[in-house]
């Protein structure tokens, strides 16, 4: 499968950002990335790229630049962008770069899920409970503290998941030194106050998972893979997981083209993604 990848910029395309798609037309399942603190940075190409070959319309819309920041990354500046932007600010910008890859790049809206890291994992939260047509969220480390509600960043994830109708999968880190395994216990327990059922995905040994309580062996839409390392950790072999989560909500396997597959075989699971260096720690 041949890949289209390029920058886009707000002159020439009208968002700024990256994106990457099979070659050719017609209606296609979409990913939006929604990028951490350090803005659109080399791995979130080279996973947009991956996700590419598998089938997807992939857009990960350059927040930052979409404020006005120049520049194609912005390592050391995500914590000031952030306090001078609020979430509302951020999410108006996230819901012009979905209608950007619904529309302009022809993704299926009923195949089109979301993907980010840190601040992006966090943004998803509220932008997936006002977007119910999102199909499905899967959040890296997302910056969630534990921290009040106001006028900056209003509704807090701890009361947000509980009320998510899409399919959802959350990697943690054991060591997050931001959204710490205090904060991880509420969040998860909102997750799957959600009520919605899947198969549960883990990387728990399973004399671990006997341990747990009985809600949180059960089958259920939010599935946390609990990962050792810090924030910013690497999640090489994460591919598998994540196509399973965006289509869960699907009766077909999104990432491949239907034709693509011999007539009466279901087609095999995606390669796992090879190993990468780690991220650079996020800031809050």
């Amino acid at each position: 499968m041949r890949v289209v990848a390029r920058r886009l910029t707000l002159e020439e395309d009208g968002i700024p950002g990256y994106v990457a798609h099979p070659e050719g037309g017609g209606p296609r399942p979409g990913v939006m990335m929604v990028h951490h603190a350090h803005g659109v940075t080399a791995d979130y190409k080279i996973d947009a790229y991956r996700l590419a070959t598998l089938g997807f319309n992939v857009l990960v819309p350059s927040l930052f630049n979409m404020f006005g920041v120049p520049g194609t990354s912005h390592i050391g500046q995500g914590a000031d962008l952030q306090a001078k932007h609020s979430d509302s600010e951020f999410l108006v910008k996230m819901d012009e770069a979905w209608h950007y890859l619904v529309e302009r790049l022809k993704s299926d809206p009923a195949r089109t899920a979301c993907l980010g890291h840190c601040m992006g994992g966090r943004l998803l939260i509220p932008f997936a409970a006002d977007h119910p047509q999102v199909r499905a969220i899967v959040l890296y480390y997302p910056s969630v503290r534990d921290e009040p509600e106001t006028s900056h960043r209003p509704r807090h994830a701890f009361a947000l998941a509980r009320t998510l109708r899409c399919a959802s999968l959350v990697f943690c880190a054991g060591k997050d030194y931001i959204a710490t395994p205090a904060i991880q216990g509420p969040l998860w327990q909102s997750f799957i106050a959600n009520g919605l059922l899947l198969r549960r995905q883990s990387r728990l040994p399973s004399s671990r998972q006997r341990r747990l309580p009985a809600p949180l062996r059960r089958s259920r839409v939010a599935a946390r893979d609990e990962l050792p390392g810090a924030h910013g950790l690497d999640c090489p072999g994460s591919t598998p997981l994540v196509m399973g989560a965006i289509e869960s909500r699907s009766g077909t396997r999104w990432g491949e083209e239907k034709e693509s597959a011999p007539r009466g075989r279901r087609p095999g699971p995606p390669p796992p993604a090879p190993a990468r260096t780690a991220r650079a720690p996020d800031a809050p």
